[in-house]
């Protein structure tokens, strides 16, 4: 019983900590939205439709900036920022052996290697296209097994379905809000779906 109550308080905390980030975020989201389809879709709003009609204009577009984008996103590619794992600065310089350097080595190599594997499916295409029409992207990173059969684990990053269906904790400063409480991703299901996997007493 004590511990159906804690849980019950415990799904209470975290539904206010997704309406408080859904609050905080939605000016963000809105303009995500907006220049997603500004950029990709139309750049004439309703108004501007209904003006037309008025004047008996025709609805003209010519979309430039999807191809300056793409451009963008082409030179991107063909200079693509790596990354590089150093030493955290103020570490004294007895910390600095070579099993530290070779360590150092190994944690780049294995980063850059599940970054790598991530792009055979455009993950940074996929980003980089986020941030410039939209003005943010959300990745994950995860474990999973190698295969059905394997206990072996990988580590994974991919884009989120929607990056507006995630939400942080409005308290984290670094741009990677790593530094947060919590965060958060929304993933729709259907009635029956959802009932599937946690009961029908949760709906």
């Amino acid at each position: 019983m004590e511990q159906s109550k804690k849980k019950r308080e415990k799904l209470v905390k975290i539904k206010e900590d997704i309406n408080q980030s859904a609050k905080y975020f939605k000016e963000n989201v809105n303009r995500y939205k907006e220049f997603i389809k500004f950029v990709y879709e139309t750049s004439l709003t309703q108004a501007d439709r209904v003006s037309l009609e008025e004047l008996k204009k025709p609805q003209l577009e010519f979309n430039v900036l999807e191809a300056y984008i793409s451009r963008l996103i082409g030179d991107f590619q063909e200079n693509e920022p790596d990354l590089q794992v150093s030493a955290a600065d103020g570490v004294p310089i007895q910390m600095l052996t070579q099993g530290f350097i070779d360590t150092i080595k190994v944690i780049e190599a294995h980063t850059r290697e599940a970054l790598d594997s991530a792009a055979n499916d455009g993950l940074r295409t996929k980003l980089m296209k986020d941030m410039l029409a939209g003005g943010y992207s959300v990745a994950r990173v995860y474990t999973d097994y190698i295969n059905e059969m394997s206990f072996e684990q990988e580590i994974k990053i991919e884009r989120v379905f929607d990056p507006t269906l995630t939400g942080f904790d409005p308290m984290a400063r670094e741009s990677h809000r790593g530094d947060g409480r919590y965060c958060f991703e929304i993933i729709p299901h259907t009635k029956e779906e959802f009932e599937d996997e946690f009961g029908a007493e949760a709906c």
